[in-house]
């Protein structure tokens, strides 16, 4: 008996999601280091898991969003307790982006 066809999707985004990027230091823990990072919060679906504690999903969204694997591992090395929350402060704070000027 073969398995039945998988359901066809209801609702397929036909527009192309804009992520604005954000800079902001966090001088705490990191000096006057620039992280640039998608603007905060993440899609509904993420940020939905990250209320639920399961930040799993937002390290892939970074990396998906052009953020290098230098300044994923500096998030992945925060502490939960004590520096998360300034950081994620900090980060919704932070200033729109401005694109470097092509060179031509």
């Amino acid at each position: 008996m073969s398995a039945p066809a998988p359901k066809k999707k209801k609702f397929i985004r036909v527009k192309e999601r804009h992520v604005d990027m954000v800079e902001f230091t966090y001088d705490e823990v990191y000096g006057n280091e620039k992280f640039v990072l998608p603007k905060f919060p993440p899609p509904l679906g993420i940020l939905r898991r990250i209320q639920r504690g399961d930040v799993s999903q937002l390290m892939p969204w970074l990396i998906e969003n052009g953020v290098d694997e230098e300044t994923v591992e500096a998030i992945d090395d925060l502490d939960p307790a004590e520096e998360l929350n300034d950081f994620v402060n900090a980060w919704t704070n932070g200033q729109v982006a401005t694109a470097p000027k092509s060179s031509k």
